[in-house]
């Protein structure tokens, strides 16, 4: 009982965390539907253990202990795919930026070279 206890509440301190951090703007929608995922399984986890038992044992499982590891480590292999696309995507973003930033200082680059080099010259014929 102890355990189902323990799991709970931390269960709803992810959920209020989640909630905390977007309302303060420090997590996006996207990835708090995922924190959410995360702690209503982790409720359903503390309130449904002899379901989960239940259910292990129907599968082959001896325990219901292993089947919650066992699908923690595919959404553990699935979130670390999902972050990996989300790296790239996010990469190919700043690599797109950073080239429109270099072809708009590009022409102002320019401007600032031949300007100083007109003052130069400017100076040198008021002497």
């Amino acid at each position: 009982m102890r355990l189902e206890l323990l799991v709970i509440v931390l269960a709803l301190l992810n959920l209020a965390a989640a909630f905390t951090f977007v309302r303060q703007r420090h997590l996006s929608e996207s990835f708090a539907i995922l924190w959410v995922g995360i702690g209503l399984f982790g409720l359903l986890t503390g309130l449904a253990r002899p379901l989960i038992d239940r259910f292990a044992d129907a599968v082959g499982i001896q325990y219901g202990t292993s089947l919650v590891f066992a699908f923690g480590i595919l959404f553990l292999l699935g979130l670390v795919l999902h972050l990996s696309v989300h790296v790239s995507r996010v990469e190919n973003q700043c690599e797109v930026l950073a080239k429109e930033v270099a072809l708009l200082r590009g022409p102002i680059s320019e401007e600032v070279g031949s300007q100083e080099g007109h003052d130069e010259t400017a100076s040198s014929e008021h002497q």
